[in-house]
């Protein structure tokens, strides 16, 4: 017999489950995971306030199966049927609450059409019965009853207790169903990030090295680069050498970052050089129908923040945007602007006084009903299909421009597109020069300490080179103010990093540090509280930037 025979043979044999819905129901059933869970507290609650309000002698939550009527709380049956837990179906009363998908109002069980052949009715002595059925996502999956062994009519305010029970129930029901769905989601994570540990570690010892070598390999690159100014021919060999590093140097860093981000971290930063660098993911990411646009119109954009968190955001926007026109294509708009807003000007999402860099992106899709644009940031709720989207995404987003002291706003219209503002606090500078005094650099590897110097000087800094990071620490201790900045790599023998960082702390508390490494991992950065961090490999570029955002505050 196939399933489908079977059901029917069990519609044929009571006719009132032809409304039942078995199979969608049972799946619903499937999905809460508590037919076979204990009793539990919330559940008992309900049932024993029903007895107390209605001033009834028994109280029962059932779920209907295919063949079975299972308790889930009750009190004061007897305790020759509560302790089987399910009772056949041929003895249920409930199935007919759950058939007809309406409630159930019994004044004299044994002259009821519906009642007055079933066993139950004899052998749990019911009077009367009064039932509400208990909905999950539309269906009906079981039924909230009282029962009283005398005949009796019900008023309409017992009645009404009741509803407002069942109602409870079926929130308890959607809450214990969103809790699985959460803790199966979390641990799916959980396994995801061990595995990503696992990568980060494997690779970590490897990377630390070959980063090195790609460093010293860039800075005297770029040192031949500038000495070859004049032999157009040479430059070109050394240009090769650069497409190499660069191709090289990507490779390994997106091995980092996904499987060892660093969301903590943060630094001055330029917005605009995180979106030009995702640009080339953006274009592959997302459908070949969507079109991608960037305008810069910051004078320098500088942020506080983390580029590994900032970057996500900017994925997770333009992915939302690409669901939005998926179907018909579209453009994602993606802009930066200088934004300010003055002492007492009144301003959306009440921004504090202030200079912003505004980050924009926009769409023309189908937009958002605007019932819904208060709900967009709710961890799991989302309006793509199940398999499509977890609804983790602009929650995500919403989360990271907390942490960054920014504010996120969204405005849509349907059939005309959404975009999402979010303005970051932009950080101050001053456009002077580099500063004039020293930078302490610190690398247990002469090639890079000295590569790291000839880099610096060529920039226009003056540097102390050191490849001890005692004797390091003992020329700070006699000139603190001769350094202007202290850049170090993180793994060193004997004082590392993260220690000569501490000691410069007790010594200098506002100097800015700079740790260097190829290797450094979330937990080591946040112990150490560094100002900022460079990845190995670096170019001039980078590490002046660096340099400059922090000098310059």
């Amino acid at each position: 017999m196939t399933e489908d025979q079977g059901d029917q043979a069990k519609l044929n044999a009571d006719p009132s489950l032809l409304d039942l819905g078995i199979k969608q129901r049972l799946a619903v059933l499937a999905s809460l995971g508590i037919l076979d869970a204990p009793l539990e507290r919330n559940f008992q609650v309900l049932v024993d306030a029903a007895r107390e309000l209605i001033a009834i002698p028994g109280a029962i939550i059932y779920l209907v199966t295919e063949e079975h009527q299972c308790f889930v709380s009750f009190s004061g049956i007897p305790d020759s049927i509560a302790s089987k837990r399910k009772i056949p179906f041929a003895h249920s009363l409930c199935k007919h609450v759950v058939s007809q998908k309406a409630p159930l109002v019994v004044a004299d069980a044994s002259n009821a059409l519906l009642l007055r052949d079933n066993p139950a009715i004899k052998e749990q002595g019911v009077g009367a019965y009064l039932g509400v059925p208990l909905e999950h996502n539309g269906i009906a999956v079981g039924a909230f009853c009282v029962i009283d062994s005398q005949v009796r009519e019900w008023t309409d305010t017992e009645f009404t207790i009741l509803e407002k029970l069942a109602g409870l129930t079926a929130r308890e029901l959607t809450i214990r169903d969103e809790f699985r769905r959460q803790k199966s989601h979390l641990e799916s994570r959980l396994q995801h990030a061990q595995k990503m540990e696992s990568i980060g570690q494997f690779t970590s010892g490897v990377v630390h090295d070959f980063n090195n070598v790609l460093a010293t390999i860039q800075i005297y690159a770029e040192l031949l680069e500038s000495r070859l100014a004049n032999q157009p021919d040479d430059v070109a060999l050394v240009k090769n050498i650069d497409e190499a590093l660069n191709s090289a140097k990507e490779t390994v860093q997106q091995l980092l970052d996904w499987s060892r981000p660093d969301h903590g971290n943060k630094s001055n930063v330029k917005l605009s050089k995180i979106v030009e660098d995702m640009l080339p993911l953006l274009c592959v990411a997302l459908s070949k129908r969507i079109e991608v646009s960037f305008e810069s119109r910051t004078d320098n954009g500088l942020i506080f923040g983390n580029v590994n968190s900032l970057r996500q955001v900017l994925l997770n926007l333009c992915l939302n945007a690409e669901h939005a026109m998926v179907k018909r294509g579209g453009e994602v708009a993606i802009s930066l602007h200088d934004y300010s807003v003055e002492e007492g000007a009144q301003q959306p999402g009440d921004l504090p006084p202030g200079a912003y860099v505004n980050l924009r992106v926009a769409d023309n899709g189908h937009g958002i009903p605007a019932d819904l644009l208060d709900r967009l940031y709710e961890p799991y709720f989302t309006t793509k299909p199940v398999e499509e989207g977890t609804g983790l995404g602009l929650w995500t987003v919403a989360g990271i421009v907390e942490g960054h002291g920014a504010t996120i706003q969204v405005e849509s219209e349907l059939d005309v597109g959404t975009t999402f503002n979010i303005y970051f606090p932009r950080v101050k500078i001053d456009s002077a020069a580099a500063a004039s005094k020293r930078i302490l650099v610190v690398d247990d590897d002469p090639v890079v300490a000295n590569s790291i110097g000839s880099l610096l000087e060529a920039g226009g800094y003056k540097t102390d080179v050191f490849t001890d990071s005692t004797e390091a620490l003992d020329a700070l201790c006699n000139n603190p103010d001769s350094y202007r900045l202290v850049i170090a790599d993180y793994g060193m023998p004997g004082l590392n990093g993260a220690q000569l960082l501490d000691e410069c702390r007790r010594i200098a508390p506002l100097k800015p540090f700079v740790l260097c490494s190829g290797q450094l991992s979330h937990e080591s950065m946040a112990a150490a509280k560094a100002d900022a961090c460079c990845a190995k490999p670096f170019d001039l570029k980078t590490l002046t930037e660096t340099i400059e955002s922090l000098l310059h505050v």
